[in-house]
């Protein structure tokens, strides 16, 4: 397997990862009644903007270790070079996930249009964003498996 396949596993694995401590986070905050009233706004913002931080900074930090592994394994003499397939690639699937972020955030306010509450609606724009996040990762490694966009 080539750095770039092993990457899109291991983000694929990291955004599923920090969704589902996300989800159980929530969870015990909604049967604690802590997104009860304005505060529980405020802590829904504080929750989703440390998810959003701890995901970059994972992204981040596995890519790096991606790349130190690659290299001193001998794989590659330069991960992460990207040539003409790899950039259709990344466009296609980049297209479908902007697909799934558009989807999230109009559930989210056809949610808000029922009147189901700021709270839905923001865990509706975060799934919609966490679809776009594993789709996008799956859909390249699918197509570097296959060698074609």
């Amino acid at each position: 397997m080539t750095f770039l396949e092993i990457n899109n596993i291991v983000q694929t694995l990291r955004a599923l990862v920090f969704a589902a401590i996300y989800v159980v986070w929530a969870r015990g905050a909604a049967l604690a009644g802590r997104f009860d009233g304005d505060a529980g706004l405020v802590l829904l913002g504080k929750g989703i903007l440390v998810l959003i931080a701890a995901t970059v900074v994972a992204g981040i930090v596995l890519h790096i270790i991606g790349m130190i592994v690659t290299i001193v394994a001998g794989q590659e003499s330069k991960p992460g070079e990207m040539d003409e397939r790899d950039r259709l690639i990344e466009l296609k699937s980049f297209q479908h996930g902007f697909t799934c972020c558009g989807l999230g955030l109009l559930a989210a306010v056809i949610a808000l249009w029922y009147g189901w509450g700021a709270i839905w609606g923001f865990h509706l724009i975060l799934a919609g964003f966490t679809t776009a996040d594993v789709l996008v990762n799956t859909l390249k490694f699918r197509a570097y498996l296959r060698g074609s966009p």
